[in-house]
């Protein structure tokens, strides 16, 4: 698969996460858009909208933490399922939120 994006810092919680969209094989990247075939590994995945995927993203962290996983260096993934249309409410989008992990 291939996915394009930008890198972020997700805000207090130190990892880095990608936010992407699968891109066809005549994509290319720019300045602001990087493209990268992304292999998989293992992931806990939570979905949300963009109002709480801050509540999301920490609510995932907390579990990876205390679960029988261990976090990785891997990173995270945010998938945009549906950017809305030019002019529609942002906080309509649909995310699936990928936290890397591997177990222990």
């Amino acid at each position: 698969m291939r996915v394009a994006g930008a890198r972020r810092s997700a805000t207090g919680l130190h990892l880095e996460s990608l936010p992407w969209i699968t891109v066809g094989p005549e994509a290319t990247g720019n300045a602001e858009v990087e493209i990268k075939d992304f292999v998989g590994g293992l992931y806990a995945v939570s979905g949300c909208t963009l109002p709480n995927i801050t509540e999301v993203w920490h609510r995932l962290v907390i579990w990876g933490e205390d679960s029988r996983y261990m976090l990785t260096a891997e990173g995270c993934l945010e998938e945009c399922l549906d950017a809305p249309a030019e002019g529609a409410d942002p906080a309509a989008m649909h995310f699936d939120l990928y936290l890397a992990i591997a177990e222990r």
